[in-house]
């Protein structure tokens, strides 16, 4: 029992002096990371949830989502219709525009429309808050100017 604790003893000197040495370490230390800057202006994720857009600040740092308040708004379908179809947010982040199936067998299909608020990104249907499109708007998109949707 005895040499055992001796052994112990004995080699714990040695990995202290190893290690203090730099024995058997040849890669450089790694030098400190600077603390992350969060981005400015904040960068916001929206996402097509059922008859919702959840909305989202994104943590420049870490990448994670954090849900806005309030965090969705609705997109002018009902939980039983087809609903949203795509979306998409104009050039200079003011708009964003999402394509609602409504329903497969009538024209009542719409677009919603909603502005961004530059601080928080919580979106704000506009007046009126959704046009009509007819029958199956199964995509949308704008025109690079941003001046078309």
């Amino acid at each position: 029992m005895r040499a055992m604790h001796m052994r112990t003893v004995i080699l714990s000197p040695l990995v202290l002096l190893g290690a203090g040495c730099g024995a058997g370490n040849l890669t450089p230390p790694t030098p400190p990371v600077a603390a992350c800057v969060p981005a400015s202006p904040s960068e916001f994720a929206y996402v097509l949830n059922g008859d919702a857009v959840s909305m989202y600040t994104v943590d420049s740092c870490t990448g994670a989502l954090i849900p806005t308040t309030p965090a969705s708004v609705a997109t002018g379908t009902r939980p039983q219709e087809p609903g949203p179809e795509s979306m998409v947010a104009d050039p200079g982040g003011e708009f964003v525009y999402v394509a609602n199936l409504v329903s497969n067998a009538s024209d009542q299909a719409t677009i919603s429309m909603y502005t961004v608020d530059a601080s928080s990104g919580v979106l704000t249907p506009t007046t009126p808050a959704t046009v009509p499109t007819g029958f199956f708007p199964q995509g949308i998109t704008i025109h690079p100017s941003g001046k078309f949707v």
